[in-house]
């Protein structure tokens, strides 16, 4: 959300993000970054929340340490971003963008990690992964089959 009228800097925000994360972000790592166009999803009957921020990465190893520290994130909120104006306070969550079919096979696999009490259940570079407890192997997912495998 624009503060006082400016135009909102979501690199800006990103890099704070980063910092949360204790993951050095310099503003040349970014691409490009800007909020998502709002959606019914987004509001679910509840309070409107500010768009998502889609960050695009100069480079992947840059992205990927970003990506892999958001457990830092677990118990951090919009409003331990230093001085942005948020009109509400959300939970910060970082999400890999995933193509329509994986989006769709990720909600498939939702339902069998319910169904079949896996514990883990994450994306790695577009890859979608399931794993029944610490202790087993991962699983690749790559289509709907590999669900029926499992």
């Amino acid at each position: 959300m624009a503060v006082d009228g400016e135009r909102e800097n979501t690199n800006e925000i990103a890099i704070e993000v980063g910092e949360l994360m204790d993951v050095k972000i310099a503003p040349e790592d970014i691409s490009v970054s800007h909020r998502l166009k709002s959606s019914r999803d987004y509001y679910k009957g509840k309070a409107a929340k500010e768009p998502r921020i889609n960050v695009k990465f100069t480079r992947r190893d840059v992205k990927e340490k970003f990506y892999k520290a958001r457990e830092k994130l677990k118990n951090k909120t919009t409003s331990d971003l230093r001085g942005l104006g948020y009109w509400q306070v959300n939970k910060i969550y970082l999400a890999e963008s995933l193509t329509e079919i994986n989006k769709k096979l990720f909600k498939s696999c939702l339902k069998v990690k319910k169904q079949k009490g896996f514990q883990f259940l994450w994306t790695s570079n577009g890859k979608i992964c399931m794993r029944r407890d610490k202790d087993s192997r991962a699983n690749i997912i790559a289509d709907e089959s590999d669900l029926l495998n499992l």
